[in-house]
This record gives C-alpha cells, sequence and structure tokens, in this order.
C-alpha cells in the first residue's frame, strides 16, 4: 500500500507545474511587425445624414489619393511590448506618385497608439494620425485620432492573426477636409525576435534555402509582402506612371479616384510554395473595390509564376499575370459589360537574405507586361525593383 501510495504522489508531482513556471508570467505581448488590410467607409465630417460616403476593400490597405486618406491608410504595423499589458503600435503606409500629365503627389499616412490587452484574446487601443500631402507645390500636414477593438489569434506555429474594429477622425486643414473613417480591418504578423526559443538560425537558413519546406529543399513555405519603385510605361502612348509605394499599390490605381488608371504592376501579397529541391511555387494577389453613391469598381490583380534557386540567395523567376476589373455598366468602351479581363506575363531575378527573427527578405527587379485591350486600356510595361519581407507559415 506504501509503494502504491509513493507511485502516486511521484506521478502527481510530475505533471505538477514548476515553482518557476507557476510564477513566471505569461506575457501578453511580443515583438512583431505586420500588415493588414480589409474594409473601410470613408465620411466627410460634419455632413450629417447626406448619402456622401465611399466604401473601401484593399487587401492590403494602402493610401489612396489626397481626398481619401483613410482607406487602410496604416497597413503596415510593428507591436513593441513596454510593461505588463500595455504595447505601443507604430504604423505607416507611404507612397509617391508622378504622372505624364504632369500629376506628382506625395503621400504618407502615420499612427502611433497604445494597445492595452483587456484579456489573453482581447485589446482595445488608443492614439494619433499624422497625415502628410504634397501636391501641385504645397503640403499640408494633417493630425487626429484613432482608437480601435480587436481579437487576437494564433493561425500558424510562427503566424499570429487579429481582426479589429477600427475609427479615426482628422481634423480640417487647407488641402484636406475634416473625415471619419470606419474599418473593419484583418492583420497578420510574425514575431521579429526568438523569444524563448532563438529562431534565428533557423530563419537564416530558411532565407538562404534552409530548413523548413520539404526535405532537401531550397525554399520554405512563406508569406510575404512587398513594396517599392515602379514604372508603368504605356505601349504606343505618352504619360508614362511611377510610383514608390510601400506597401505596393498592386493594381489599385485602377480603382481610385486618381483617375482610375489602367497601370497594375506585381501583386502586393505573395506565397512561397515548394514543388522540388530548387523550385517554388508563388502565387501573387492584391484586391482593391471601391463604391461611392452608384459607381463600383473592383480590381483583382493575380499573378502565378516558378521560382527557381540559383547559388546562395539568388533565384530567378517566370510566370503569367492575370488583371480583372469589375465595373458598373457604362464604365468600358463596350456599354453592355461589367467585366473585363486582361491576360499578362512576369519575369524576375532576385536574393534573398535574412532580416530579423522569423522574417525572411528579398530584393529583386521585376518585368510585367499586359496586352492591350480594346474595352479597357493600352498594353502596358511595367519595371519594378522591389523590397519583400516574408512570414514563414511553417
Amino acid at each position: 500500500m506504501n509503494r502504491l501510495c509513493a507511485v502516486a504522489a511521484a506521478a502527481a508531482l510530475a505533471v505538477m507545474p514548476s515553482p518557476s513556471d507557476a510564477q513566471r508570467p505569461q506575457r501578453p505581448w511580443s515583438p512583431e511587425l505586420g500588415v493588414q488590410g480589409g474594409f473601410s467607409r470613408f465620411k466627410a465630417s460634419g455632413t450629417g445624414r447626406r448619402a456622401d460616403q465611399a466604401d473601401f476593400f484593399d487587401v492590403p490597405g494602402f493610401t489612396l489619393s489626397p481626398l481619401v486618406p483613410a482607406s487602410g491608410a496604416t497597413a503596415l504595423y510593428a507591436i513593441i511590448p513596454v510593461h505588463g499589458k500595455l504595447a505601443l503600435e507604430p504604423s505607416f503606409a507611404t507612397s509617391q506618385l508622378e504622372g505624364g500629365t504632369g500629376l506628382g503627389l506625395t503621400l504618407v499616412m502615420a499612427s502611433l497608439r497604445g494597445d492595452y490587452a483587456l484579456t489573453r484574446r482581447v485589446y482595445a487601443a488608443a492614439g494619433a494620425l499624422l497625415g502628410f500631402i504634397e501636391t501641385t507645390g504645397q503640403h499640408q500636414t494633417q493630425l487626429g485620432l484613432t482608437a480601435a477593438v480587436g481579437y487576437r489569434l494564433h493561425l500558424a506555429r510562427r503566424l499570429n492573426g487579429r481582426v479589429e474594429a477600427n475609427w479615426q477622425t482628422t481634423k480640417k486643414v487647407k488641402l484636406l477636409p475634416p473625415w471619419n473613417t470606419y474599418s473593419v480591418l484583418f492583420g497578420i504578423s510574425t514575431p521579429v525576435t526568438g523569444g524563448a526559443t532563438d529562431h534565428s538560425a533557423l530563419a537564416s537558413q530558411d532565407a538562404m534555402g534552409g530548413g523548413g519546406g520539404r526535405p532537401g529543399s531550397r525554399w520554405q513555405p512563406a508569406i510575404g509582402l512587398q513594396g517599392g519603385y515602379q514604372r508603368t510605361h504605356l505601349v504606343g502612348g505618352s504619360g508614362d506612371i511611377t510610383v514608390m509605394s510601400f506597401p505596393s499599390w498592386g493594381s489599385g490605381l485602377t480603382t481610385s479616384p486618381l483617375g482610375g488608371a489602367i497601370a497594375p504592376s506585381a501583386p502586393t501579397m505573395y506565397v512561397i510554395v515548394p514543388v522540388a529541391p530548387r523550385l517554388a511555387l508563388e502565387p501573387g494577389v492584391d484586391l482593391h473595390r471601391t463604391q461611392f453613391k452608384s459607381v463600383t469598381a473592383f480590381s483583382g490583380n493575380f499573378a502565378g509564376r516558378l521560382d527557381y534557386a540559383l547559388s546562395g540567395g539568388w533565384y530567378a523567376a517566370g510566370g503569367v499575370n492575370l488583371h480583372l476589373i469589375k465595373a458598373t455598366k457604362g464604365a468600358f468602351t463596350d456599354t453592355t459589360k461589367t467585366t473585363v479581363s486582361v491576360p499578362g506575363v512576369n519575369l524576375a531575378w532576385g536574393y534573398r537574405f535574412h532580416l530579423s527573427g522569423e522574417l525572411a527578405g528579398r530584393v529583386e527587379i521585376n518585368y510585367t507586361m499586359f496586352k492591350q485591350n480594346g474595352d479597357l486600356s493600352q498594353a502596358t510595361n511595367t519595371v519594378g525593383l522591389m523590397v519583400g519581407a516574408a512570414m514563414p507559415l511553417h
């Protein structure tokens, strides 16, 4: 009987947490980098019940136009633990546009807020906004406030997600009206430090084609975001379009109030899927939808390419594109149509490297070509110098 009691006591002690484990508090926040997008409703302040709102859906979000800087305006964000349940969250998006008609536009939207963990998953946030616009030789700074409530969730071993309701408001300045934006945003993020386990060496191996994917693969499964410089040439025409943006606009200019220019480029988001030791499939996408009064425009930018790992971190890639546009009847040359698609091809040459913690980076030159479409646009060729950051999925 005594022996049985001793065995039972030993088993109970084995499954009980050690005093150090019981006393070690679970941190509500960890250092992370992320990207977000989703639905936003923009409404000018002081207009009451007037139906002057504009609705946007952007995956991911990005700076859009001088009159509507609110659609996913702070798409890139970072989580910085401060103390206990409190973390700081800086976020931003920026773009610079030069058009052949002499249009020049620089936009910067930044936010700094405090995130407070109400529970392990639920949080509330509040902070300040800063907007900057420069156009036609004038520049202006606009200040505002932001508040949010959200829910955090775990997506994969190295990937976290969140869903939040977000409100932004600004005061009137000379170049910009006061406005309110009500958003429902979805974000994905990854740790930038290894935490209790140092993943830096693993992330470095992954960036250079180490473990994490198929046995012997030079690739690992990952989801990434890119931005940088893109110049679009309208074949047979004039008025080339140059955009410098973080994150990339992708095909977002198609649905922009700037005039709906059909100037798609490489997709903003991409996924790496290893298929062979040196080969990976890379689908890419960005989605944008704008609705104002009775006019609706949707732009879907889809791509699929094969990435081939060369020596070190170098790689080459090539594939196909599809730009899908759906708009209110009457928007195209054939007024009976509501949907038009334009096929294209793409080529790329790049270099992969380790950034920090779980993040792997890349720099690449890509070339995207879309054919002419009689209902829509001229043929376009786009050269891009892009910087990407990828979050591992394993």
